[in-house]
């Protein structure tokens, strides 16, 4: 689609903007380079607009590698030249992400542009705050931060969010026939008919755990099984599928669908989480003020969980047992005021 040509001169003029601005920081740094100032700053911009702007006229995304490879022998040649001098690369990265920035805006990603604009200039402009917050933090509150981030980003997104009593099953049989019409199916068993018999009804699982519906044993052989399906046949239920079925105790079963691992776990990451913010309002706000701020917070997301947080985190603190304390109570206080306005919300 044509584009006007006031939006191209305002998509560039942006570019143009946004070079501006993260060359007039890195100009306001205590090391200028020489190499790589306001001007050039913007021109950087300027390049990946133009090799955008051409890309989508040639509809060749191969262009703005082409640009971008002879941008990058000018950056690489003006930090050769500097190394001895200045061997950081701070001013080098932040031109290639103004390359890219340029090309972002002419590609229509203006938002996200920006963005990432503000994010380097924040970035850029706070290399004290960020160098003095790194040599506070210690190898153990690393450490823990690791901890929480592999239990929260890596264990809980790959457990199951279906109940145990779907996971933990037993192979049924495979289906050999299926009657659309009266929703007869007939199944090959796996291991004979154990403990099945007439009249049977039996939780047909597919072999991710996942719940097809309740089968009604119809005929019974040595090592095949017909059953009237209930309910509206799933798509996935084909001849050929493999069949599973319910573990064959009532109780076992009863428990397992209590049991949910993903729920449970994300039960775990909530502790974790007001425990991870609560030492950070105590490193920050000092330890009264922190810990009731984390029992405020912790009460907007769920009384309970906080609750527990504080309780584990007075095994190992003792002498803060008044603190948690109040944290509890006022996560229990908050906790009234939250559920009235979610049933009035939902009212």
């Amino acid at each position: 689609m044509q584009e006007s040509l006031s939006t191209i001169f305002m998509r560039f003029g942006l570019a143009g903007l946004i070079g501006f601005a993260i060359g007039l920081e890195r100009g306001m740094a205590a090391k200028e380079n020489p190499h790589a100032g306001t001007r050039d700053f913007i021109m950087f911009s300027l390049i990946g607009a133009v090799s955008g702007f051409i890309a989508l006229q040639f509809d060749n995304s191969w262009l703005i590698i082409a640009g971008f490879i002879g941008f990058l022998s000018l950056i690489v040649t003006g930090y050769w030249i500097d190394r001895e001098e200045d061997s950081e690369i701070t001013t080098e990265v932040a031109a290639i992400l103004t390359y890219f920035l340029g090309v972002l805006v002419i590609k229509g990603s203006i938002e996200l542009a920006i963005a990432l604009a503000i994010i380097t200039l924040a970035i850029l402009s706070q290399k004290k705050a960020i160098s003095k917050f790194s040599s506070q933090i210690q190898v153990y509150e690393l450490h823990a931060a690791l901890k929480f981030l592999i239990i929260t980003f890596i264990i809980l997104p790959v457990l199951p969010t279906r109940p145990l009593n779907n996971i933990v099953t037993l192979p049924l049989g495979e289906i050999t026939d299926l009657k659309l019409t009266d929703q007869i199916v007939t199944i090959d068993l796996a291991r004979g008919p154990q403990g099945l018999r007439k009249n049977m009804q039996i939780q047909a699982y597919g072999r991710k755990g996942k719940p097809f519906g309740t089968l009604t044993v119809v005929q019974l052989k040595a090592q095949h099984l017909t059953a009237r399906f209930s309910g509206a046949l799933p798509e996935q239920m084909t001849s050929g599928i493999e069949l599973r079925r319910g573990l064959d105790i009532p109780w076992v079963n009863t428990m397992l669908a209590a049991l949910n691992p993903y729920k449970i776990w994300l039960i775990v990451v909530l502790v974790s989480l007001i425990s991870f913010i609560g030492y950070v309002l105590n490193k920050i706000f000092g330890t009264d003020a922190g810990t009731g701020l984390a029992g405020l917070i912790g009460g907007l997301a769920s009384s309970t969980v906080t609750t527990v947080s504080f309780a584990r985190r007075s095994q190992e603190a003792p002498a803060l047992n008044i603190n948690f304390a109040v944290a509890i109570l006022l996560a229990s206080a908050v906790m009234f005021p939250r559920l009235l306005l979610e049933i009035a919300v939902e009212t």
